[in-house]
């Protein structure tokens, strides 16, 4: 009994030179291949990090964080609606005053006001547009 345990051992042994032996030459290879100056990199590591990668510094619209400025502003605009529901005929009237502010420093030449259509009168454009199942 004495000698099977002792050939147990050993195997074991063995075993673990073996393994040892095979990941120290993994390590090695390992090593060599990234030392390899044959074939260069497709890529210069350097150009990741160019001066178009680093944000500019801040100004005064806004800092280099991107929070507002001392010359940061913003437009704005109100609406006031006045509108009429009609259950009889299906209707909508009503009007509408928006009041718009420009805080911009430029002048502006248009404003673009965009009114979206009635998408559920059968004679709107986007029911003939949209085949719906």
């Amino acid at each position: 009994m004495g000698n099977q345990t002792n050939k147990y051992d050993n195997n074991d042994n063995n075993m673990k030179k073996i393994i040892l032996l095979l990941l120290q030459w993994a390590c090695v290879i390992a090593g060599t291949a990234q030392t390899s100056p044959e074939q260069p990199l497709p890529y210069d590591p350097h150009d990741l990090f160019t001066h178009s990668f680093i944000f500019p510094p801040g100004n005064t619209t806004r800092s280099a964080k991107g929070v507002p400025g001392t010359g940061y502003w913003q437009n704005a605009a109100s609406y006031l609606i006045h509108a009429n529901f009609s259950e009889k005929d299906t209707t909508v009237t009503g009007d509408v005053t928006i009041t718009y502010t420009n805080n911009s420093p430029d002048k502006l030449d248009y404003l673009w006001l965009q009114l979206e259509q009635n998408i559920f009168e059968p004679s709107s454009r986007s029911v003939t547009a949209t085949r719906y199942p």
